[in-house]
């Protein structure tokens, strides 16, 4: 369940046999003369994927070249490492890796950089740094249920209050929801519709590199193409995998071989999950009738909840069903106090 990660390796953990390999040339961050900083205080050189690896459906990682300067006028460089895991071996992310793809993905992975001019010890990329990481679950949806359908349940969450995030970004006509934060998000997309969206073009899809697995499906059979919900958390820096995991009661070192783990790898996904469902009963109740709800509230109460109160409240849902939380705030934003509005939704929520 994990998908993309970024592996960093220090100078002495990699050797290049050709700098031409890379764009710009990579030589003049290791030999005289030197490429000049200008007025950053870093270099980059890239190394990236090319169309023929495209056309022969072979997954490469893309890799960034970075010279630092540092204190006392000394200088760092590191290669970082970026790449889809299912991918790199299945040539796909339909398919989810398991603990025991280990080797086989450290065994892939030391073959392809090879390809491209750099030459890492299996032992290196086993305990290399990772400085970012996506995990990913595909949910294939059953019984005429579609992505849309469970998509426009989730639009209705109110899920950056709980998670603290800034921005939300809704992208292809419905099929992505984005969740932002500075060093984090969450996703959901339908997955077939972004795969059939990078037949038209790759740049407007959610994914990179959708080529390599454009083929699985007959897009001439619509009618009987699955239904597939792909959630993804991408957690952009080692501090939040460091704060993310401790909060779950885990506090491995940040290695590639600690990480890879799918026990590990479930928790993370389950516990965003979890911080959704807990407003999935609320919507789930606003889906019944204004009189049932009314019903349900002063069952609840056993008549000691004010009926001004509980009609607030199927108020409240009879919105919250059409509209959601975001489009509850939206309305409301202008004329009345989110703080009032908040206490309405810890109501609704005991």
């Amino acid at each position: 369940m994990i998908d993309t990660i970024a592996l960093t390796l220090d100078q002495s953990m990699f050797s290049i046999s050709n700098h031409d390999a890379f764009s710009p040339s990579s030589k003049g961050l290791f030999f005289a003369p030197y490429t000049s900083f200008g007025a950053r205080r870093y270099a980059q050189c890239v190394n990236n994927p090319t169309s023929i690896d495209f056309a022969r459906k072979i997954y490469k990682p893309r890799l960034t070249l970075t010279k630092r300067k540092i204190a006392m006028g000394n200088f760092s460089i590191r290669l970082k490492i970026e790449f889809s895991i299912p991918k790199l071996i299945f040539g796909n992310n339909f398919e989810e890796v398991e603990n025991n793809h280990f080797d086989q993905i450290i065994e892939t992975l030391q073959t392809r950089l090879q390809e491209m001019s750099v030459w890492v010890e299996k032992e290196n990329l086993v305990d290399a740094a990772v400085s970012s990481i996506h995990y990913g679950k595909n949910m294939l949806l059953a019984n005429y249920t579609s992505c849309s359908m469970v998509m426009s349940e989730i639009e209705k969450i109110d899920i950056t209050r709980r998670l603290d995030m800034n921005k939300t970004d809704y992208r292809n006509a419905g099929h992505c929801i984005r969740y932002h934060a500075n060093s984090y998000e969450v996703a959901f997309y339908d997955k077939i519709k972004d795969l059939a969206q990078s037949r038209t073009s790759e740049k407007r899809s959610i994914e990179n590199y959708n080529s390599i697995q454009r083929d699985l499906f007959d897009f001439a059979d619509e009618k009987n193409l699955p239904e597939v919900l792909r959630m993804e958390v991408r957690l952009g820096s080692r501090q939040k995998i460091k704060s993310l995991l401790g909060s779950l009661d885990q506090t491995p070192t940040l290695t590639f071989k600690n990480l890879f783990d799918a026990a590990l790898s479930q928790s993370v996904l389950l516990h965003f999950w979890d911080v959704m469902a807990k407003d999935m009963a609320v919507l789930a109740l606003a889906q019944q009738q204004p009189h049932e709800i009314l019903q349900a509230f002063v069952d609840y109460g056993q008549g000691h909840s004010k009926l001004s109160k509980n009609l607030q409240l199927v108020g409240l849902m009879a919105v919250l069903h059409t509209v959601g939380w975001r489009g509850v705030k939206a309305i409301a934003s202008d004329k009345a106090s989110i703080r009032a509005l908040q206490r309405l939704k810890k109501d609704l929520e005991s």
